[in-house]
């Protein structure tokens, strides 16, 4: 019995665990949790060695974090990942006390099958975590230098994995920036966890609220600019469109068909794989000058956005519509000022 919380990196995974941990929700050992880092001073929510595990079932499997490939939906039952299973089960215990739990890494949204075969986890539930991919992009950008495309497609590889793997579960699926806005989100995910018996402790409403007003977050970008962006997939807006249509408590989490995966994202992800060469070190350079490219150009359009605002706003004040003509009344005023200063000083 526990709360699994699923969701692409920088998705807003930690901010939702720690929400649920403060429901009542136990979190485990804390002085096993990540230290908190600069990248996420609220704290990650997530255990190390936990952490370390999905890591090594990931290489086991041929892949990363960062490069995950999509493995078959029977792969937790591979004779070569019985080592792995009895090291996740030693971990989990050492990790947990007690029959109630939350358990937060997103690699684990790649490996969800695994864990329910170790942990045999027959009343166990999804918070299923849905941010704009834009605003994962940003995070990324900055904190990985990933170019946006790249982005796109590991959060495409994430959700559609969490799609098909967490189906026939108990599952809440939550839009991180309403969870942040509207303190109503959060008293629909406490009626969840206490629908599914999920809850150990005394809810601290008062904490919540005090975490989710401090909780940072540096980039947020309307679902049109998601719908109308290059770079996006037409696969990619039908799967955010498709999760989107989820938000809510399911009992049964039943997504139905997972649309299909964009042409472009195993060749994208599987070019992160391959052995290190001299070729591929440059391609890794070029690829993070183009995320950073990215991000200075996505900060550009937002301060040409903000300028052109502000001059609608004079504008309107002023009841001119032409910038231009704005601008040819400010030098005439500018003009008759320096008239009146000559005059007063050949005075």
């Amino acid at each position: 019995m526990g709360v699994y919380v699923l969701g692409m990196h920088r998705s807003g995974t930690s901010a939702v665990t720690r929400v649920v941990n403060l429901c009542g929700v136990p979190i485990g050992r804390e002085e096993r949790l990540m230290p908190v880092q600069v990248d996420n001073p609220a704290g990650f929510w997530e255990h190390l060695g936990l952490m370390d595990v999905d890591d090594a079932v990931l290489e086991r499997l041929g892949g990363t974090w960062d490069a995950p490939p999509e493995p078959a939906p029977d792969f937790a039952d591979r004779a070569e990942l019985a080592d792995l299973r009895d090291r996740a089960r030693a971990e989990f215990d050492a990790t947990y006390e007690g029959d109630r739990w939350v358990f937060k890494d997103p690699r684990a949204g790649v490996v969800l099958p695994f864990w329910r075969r170790v942990l045999d986890g027959t009343n166990d539930v999804a918070v299923i975590v849905l941010r704009n991919p834009l605003d994962i992009a940003a995070s990324l950008a900055q904190r990985n230098q990933f170019a946006v495309r790249y982005t796109l497609a590991l959060w495409e590889r994430y959700t559609r994995l969490i799609h098909r793997d967490a189906t026939g579960m108990p599952a809440l699926v939550i839009d991180y920036d309403t969870l942040v806005d509207d303190p109503a989100v959060t008293g629909r995910l406490q009626e969840f966890l206490i629908a599914h018996d999920q809850i150990a402790g005394t809810p601290d409403r008062d904490a919540i609220r005090l975490f989710l007003a401090t909780s940072l977050r540096h980039s947020r970008q309307e679902r049109g600019a998601f719908e109308h962006d290059a770079r996006v997939t037409g696969e990619q807006r039908a799967l955010f469109a498709a999760t989107g249509q989820l938000l809510g408590a399911h009992d049964r989490f039943a997504p139905g068909p997972v649309p299909a995966e964009s042409p472009t994202t195993e060749p994208l992800i599987a070019s992160r794989r391959e052995p290190s060469t001299p070729e591929r070190a440059a391609l890794d350079t070029v690829t993070r000058a183009l995320g950073e490219t990215e991000c200075r150009l996505d900060a550009c359009e937002a301060s040409t956005a903000t300028t052109r605002t502000t001059h609608d706003a004079v504008d309107d004040a002023l009841g001119y519509t032409d910038i231009g003509r704005l601008e040819r009344v400010a030098l005439g005023a500018a003009r008759r000022v320096r008239r009146i200063q000559q005059r007063l000083t050949r005075r």
